[in-house]
């Protein structure tokens, strides 16, 4: 009897710890993000490596010449999630989307970057990292269903 209870808490750890390392989606409607090539783009003067994304869901993960981006939060009506037990997506011109990026560069710091975009506005959108080698960011271009994820080249 010790034996199978031991062998039961032991798959039982094991469970747990595959969780934390696969986190689990929590929009089980979302679609999966998908995102363009690598290309080179200028932004305020400076040269960036920048990739269109489409995030659709938390724990979504892009890495970028090096720097990879995780999606912390996510909040965007229009991509089709779980209400009353239906999947629905809600589209309209005036509406929000919120998202969180964490942003881990090769010397291992990292910053939450946040973002409000979408929602009819008619000017871009932007947040830049405080780490200047290489600086991060996240840029929305109005009309745009994407984000632009920029790497600075220097």
């Amino acid at each position: 009897m010790i034996v199978a209870i031991s062998a039961v808490g032991l798959v039982a750890y094991a469970y747990s710890l595959a969780l934390q390392n696969n986190p689990a989606s929590s929009n089980p409607c979302a679609p999966p993000s998908t995102s363009s090539n690598t290309y080179g783009a200028n932004f305020q003067g400076t040269e960036y490596w920048a990739q269109n994304v489409t995030f659709t869901d938390v724990n979504q993960q892009i890495t970028l010449v090096g720097v990879q981006f995780v999606t912390a939060s996510f909040s965007d009506p229009s991509v089709s999630h779980l209400e009353n037990g239906q999947c629905v997506s809600i589209n309209g011109p005036t509406i929000q989307a919120s998202i969180s990026v964490k942003i881990t560069f090769n010397s291992g710091s990292s910053e939450i970057l946040s973002l409000t975009y979408k929602g009819g506005s008619q000017s871009e959108q932007y947040i830049l990292s405080t780490h200047l080698s290489p600086r991060a960011g996240l840029l929305w271009q109005a009309g745009k269903s994407y984000l632009i994820l920029l790497v600075s080249k220097s």
